[in-house]
């Protein structure tokens, strides 16, 4: 990546069973926070959807601050009636997801 890409882009789109949130790139302390702005957005929408799904195939990194920012994620989710799934997952992120036994509390979208 040269120093004019950005480091992460959060997309947002609707479809027929609600919001796909889009992450492409580096997941990190610098960025969790835009990943969490989307999900914030989409949750708070009214009415409120019954899922949110995110998209993470184009994710090329992702550390502990990201995976906070996704728990975080879910858990606001939850609290508002709302499924938060995994509509993609990259391997770097599959494989972070499986190291620290979180896959778990993340369904996947058919």
């Amino acid at each position: 990546m040269n120093t004019t890409d950005p480091v992460l882009s959060v997309t947002t789109r609707t479809t027929e069973t609600g919001p796909v949130i889009e992450a492409a790139g580096q997941l990190d302390f610098d960025t969790a926070p835009h990943v969490r702005a989307a999900i914030t957005t989409a949750l708070t929408t009214t009415p409120a959807p019954d899922t949110v799904d995110l998209d993470l195939a184009h994710l090329t990194f992702c550390d502990s601050s990201g995976l906070t920012a996704l728990i975080r994620a879910r858990h606001e989710a939850a609290g508002t009636g709302t499924r938060l799934r995994l509509a993609a997952v990259s391997t770097p992120v599959a494989d972070l997801l499986e190291l620290t036994g979180t896959a778990r509390l993340f369904p996947l979208a058919s």
